[in-house]
């Protein structure tokens, strides 16, 4: 191009865009493309250009269609194809038992391919990592305890295991012996009718890493360890009831710590080497190290430094498909360190190997399942969808994992200037899912069952604390809780009434959940919080509040249809003490949140309607009766502390369905998901849910709804937070 030509030409980034540029409007020629079997690599360029008169007609001349305007019939979306989303776990399935008692707690795994092994561990039995596929299994959400295990030695004769002096119930089983557990996998399955038996060495791993690469579960550092596990630093020489400590993502508990671990493999020091390949290579020999208890670690680094230069790298191995160990051996592997461990032992990839016959106070196990969930709404047979090729750019990432519990940062300003470090209450990150909502046997107002799909978000882990409500009331000097309100009768200094004081409820109470707030107390308080973190925190709806206290379960509470457990989850009338209690001091949900049955009423974003759910389902009924609500006066609060069953959805006069209405009410498999429904566009009454400690169970059921005028302020009423992820 000429000087003068390039001065007044732009680059082609300077230039204004064309939009869909269709050439003159007029001419002598046609452009034709693409060259043809007759013209040489030149002419075939992307951007070569050439000409013809429209009339012309040759052999080497053709065309290719356009369309403009939309595909209306087509049968598929015609956009980038994204991965079909493989299932979730699925927490909390239970096969029944012949006596109506139910089995032990399982998870569902939808199996699917990881990296086992370390390749920067000090042990070579651990090396090299290597890809393993595996199918869809079940594995214990906790290791089988002494209630467990007791009940099979009861039924079969057998002696029961001695427990060292630690207790029986909740704890782990131990001083049991290999052959033991497969006695006790072998009774359990003539029981229920199906498969138990250990999970295979693969699976194990598989279960415990669930989906990371990491050194433990949760991460790479040693520090957070005892956050999820009892070892060497903090079990004080002895087993603890299992599922005290934080589950990792796949909702499975002491997967490190608290008791080994046995597993179905028999043990090879060289077998990770072969994989890929036929195993001919001999069991492992030379020393063997023992860790501070009677255990033991293959030391077989001959073998691994012979052999490895053969092995092609975990990347670049075809994925062995459900390995299940050697064919024979002297040691049974077991898995996952125990109370007396150092961090280092309670790793994912590490493999102790132990003597069948071995009892002792360091090992239990864990049970395995095969097959599918027959009577869970969820189809579970068959092998697992396929895994889809990875999209051509990388999806988004969620900001948490599933289940994680996390804190915004809450930027607030002392009175004196100094913004302190400070963060927001406990969040746990919830990826969204489908569940059955209401109860066909509760009142009227939860029925009929249907289902509902919830997106992705974040819940509150607890109640909100006082602790948690002052700073915002400090902050703006207003909505105060009714005891501290100032003119107000139950003002703990100057009101004539202590009706809170007597609920163990004070000024330094910090950790108890706040109550004696109305619905729009809540809602501003999510309003100031939202602004001051910069993320968007709510009352939750209707739907996730139920979701969230369901984790996964089909039951009248999140830990089964018994209420002679309900204790260990629930401050409820029967051991409250007609008092509040602080958050977090009994047993969480498989989804760790806490105080989701009793202990305070949570006021929730919706209106309440009686006849909402057959609004949903097309099966409308005259409307059931809703929580009367009196005014605050102190002899009509007893009422509300005491209110009857029919105003609570436990009703009498109104518990039975019409044969009509059952007619017309789809069951909730046939019904299509509601999407998050949130509830009437008015009403009188907000929905409050969760039951309160002066409250019976029926009343703290996980599908028990009330309402409460918002105006509402209660001692058994607070309030938990929702967050838009």
């Amino acid at each position: 191009m000429a000087a003068s030509s390039a001065a007044v030409a732009a680059s082609s980034s300077e230039q204004p865009l064309a939009t869909d540029p269709s050439g003159p409007e007029t001419g002598s020629f046609r452009v034709i493309r693409g060259g043809s079997w007759g013209s040489d690599a030149g002419f075939c360029r992307s951007a070569y250009r050439g000409y013809n008169a429209p009339s012309y007609r040759v052999s080497s001349f053709g065309f290719r269609l356009s369309r403009t305007g939309p595909l209306h019939s087509y049968p598929f979306t015609l956009v980038p194809r994204e991965p079909a989303p493989k299932p979730d776990p699925i927490p909390n399935l239970r096969d029944p038992l012949p006596d109506g008692t139910q089995g032990p707690a399982m998870v569902w795994l939808p199996g699917g391919t990881f990296t086992m092994g370390q390749d920067d561990s000090p042990s070579e039995d651990e090396k090299p990592a290597h890809p393993v596929r595996v199918g869809a299994f079940s594995i214990g959400q906790y290791p089988v305890t002494f209630a467990e295990y007791d009940r099979f030695c009861a039924a079969t004769g057998r002696e029961k295991p001695q427990d060292q002096g630690w207790g029986r119930d909740r704890q782990p089983a131990i001083n049991v012996s290999w052959d033991d557990a497969q006695a006790y996998c072998v009774w359990l399955s003539g029981e229920t009718g199906e498969t138990y038996r250990l999970a295979t060495e693969a699976e194990w791993e598989y279960a415990c890493r669930a989906g990371g690469q990491t050194r433990w579960s949760y991460g790479d550092e040693e520090s957070r360890l005892g956050d999820y596990a009892w070892y060497a630093k903090n079990a004080g020489d002895k087993t603890h009831p299992v599922g005290e400590k934080r589950p990792n993502a796949w909702h499975l508990y002491d997967m490190h710590g608290n008791v080994w671990e046995w597993c179905q493999d028999w043990y090879a020091g060289n077998y990770y080497v072969g994989c890929g390949e036929e195993r001919t290579a001999p069991a492992p020999s030379g020393a063997v190290r023992s860790s501070p208890h009677p255990t033991a670690h293959s030391q077989s680094t001959g073998a691994y430094s012979q052999l490895a230069a053969v092995a092609t790298s975990g990347a670049q191995q075809p994925a062995s498909e459900n390995p299940s160990g050697p064919e024979s051996g002297s040691y049974r592997v077991a898995r996952g360190g125990g109370w007396g461990d150092t961090a280092d032992y309670c790793r994912s990839a590490w493999r102790p190997i132990r003597l069948p016959s071995l009892r002792d106070g360091f090992l239990g196990f864990r049970l395995s399942r095969t097959g599918p969930w027959h009577s869970y709404p969820i189809t579970l047979v068959g092998a697992p969808p396929p895994e889809a090729p990875a999209p051509a750019a990388p999806a988004a990432q969620p900001r948490f994992a599933p289940y994680e519990v996390f804190r915004d940062p809450l930027e607030r300003a002392d009175r004196d200037g100094v913004t302190p470090a400070l963060a927001a209450p406990e969040m746990v990150y919830l990826p969204g899912g489908i569940f059955q909502m209401g109860d066909e046997q509760g009142g009227s107002d939860e029925r009929p069952v249907h289902p509902v799909s919830v997106p992705a978000f974040a819940m509150g882990r607890t109640p909100v604390t006082w602790q948690d409500y002052r700073r915002f009331c400090e902050a703006t000097n207003s909505h105060w809780p009714e005891w501290l309100k100032k003119g107000s009768p139950y003002h703990l200094a100057t009101g004539r009434d202590d009706y809170y004081a007597k609920r163990g409820i004070g000024r330094e109470a910090l950790d108890l959940a706040v109550v004696g707030i109305g619905w729009e107390d809540a809602r501003a308080y999510c309003e100031w919080l939202s602004a001051h973190t910069g993320e968007r925190y709510a009352l939750p709806s209707e739907a996730q509040w139920e979701y969230a206290c369901r984790a996964g379960t089909g039951t009248r509470w999140c830990c089964g249809d018994d209420t002679a457990g309900l204790g260990a989850n629930a401050w409820l009338s029967e051991n409250a003490g007609g008092r509040l209690h602080p958050v977090g001091k009994k047993r969480a949900n498989v989804w760790g949140f806490y105080d989701m049955h009793g202990n305070c009423w949570e006021w929730c974003a919706d209106w309440y309607a009686g006849d909402y759910y057959k609004q949903l389902t097309g099966a409308l009924a005259p409307a059931a009766s809703s929580l009367r609500q009196p005014s605050n006066g102190g002899q009509q609060r007893a009422s509300i502390w005491q209110p009857a069953a029919s105003t609570l959805g436990m009703g009498t006069s109104d518990a039975a369905l019409s044969a009509s209405e059952h007619s017309a009410i789809a069951s909730g498999a046939q019904q299509p998901a509601s999407k998050n429904s949130p509830g009437p566009e008015t009403g009188s009454e907000r929905v409050v849910r969760g039951g309160a400690w002066n409250l019976s169970a029926g009343l703290c059921r996980s599908a028990s709804r009330g309402g409460f005028a918002p105006s509402v302020r209660l001692s058994n009423l607070g309030f938990r937070l929702s967050r838009t992820v």
